[in-house]
């Protein structure tokens, strides 16, 4: 039966290295890849963002909704009006203040997934130590635009498609759940409580 489920999207910041330079060089602001998940509880298992390597991302200069910070975001085309309304595109960046609702926004440049492949991020939540080649752009044929943001997160101990793609990247299998659903020990502030509580 159809049920209804919590999602969430999730701002993963881009390293500045020889991967991400062709793209960090020309901003003057962090650099967040935007990506979307159905299971919110399985973010500290988060080891690599998966994209569509066709599918066309906008990188879009604006602000955070909740700090009011600076910031640059890249999402798939296809999807960003669902985040960014086009009535905002052109506010004025200098007339914005925190708390504003209407959100200022310019689009800065387009890349396909092929082109985002390999960049490295910082890990969303440190605790848990993944061995191998982790929190970098991987390809998943999987990806589609239907909804979220055109990129997702993958936890290899999770799920089938995330652990054949963690598999092919060579992406370590970090378990932090066990068989009754509650956190293991090595979880710091969830350890023994379920996933759903």
């Amino acid at each position: 039966k159809d049920v209804k489920d919590t999602t969430c999207v999730g701002q993963f910041k881009v390293i500045r290295d020889d991967k991400s330079d062709h793209i960090i060089k020309i901003l003057d602001a962090d650099l967040f890849f935007l990506a979307w998940t159905t299971t919110p509880w399985t973010l500290p298992s988060n080891t690599a963002l998966a994209v569509g390597s066709k599918i066309n991302y906008v990188l879009i200069k604006t602000f955070n909704q909740y700090t009011g910070t600076a910031v640059n975001l890249i999402l798939a085309k296809e999807l960003f009006r669902n985040y960014f309304p086009e009535k905002n595109e052109n506010l004025a960046f200098e007339d914005y203040k925190i708390g504003d609702k209407e959100i200022p926004y310019k689009v800065l440049a387009e890349f396909t997934g092929k082109e985002l492949e390999g960049i490295n991020y910082e890990q969303l939540i440190p605790w848990i130590k993944p061995m191998g080649d982790a929190f970098r752009v991987i390809l998943g044929d999987f990806v589609t635009t239907e909804d979220g943001t055109g990129i997702v997160h993958i936890a290899p101990g999770h799920g089938a498609e995330d652990f054949d793609l963690g598999m092919e990247y060579g992406v370590e299998v970090p378990q932090t759940v066990s068989e009754d659903g509650t956190y293991y020990e090595h979880v710091p502030k969830f350890a023994g409580h379920h996933v759903y509580k």
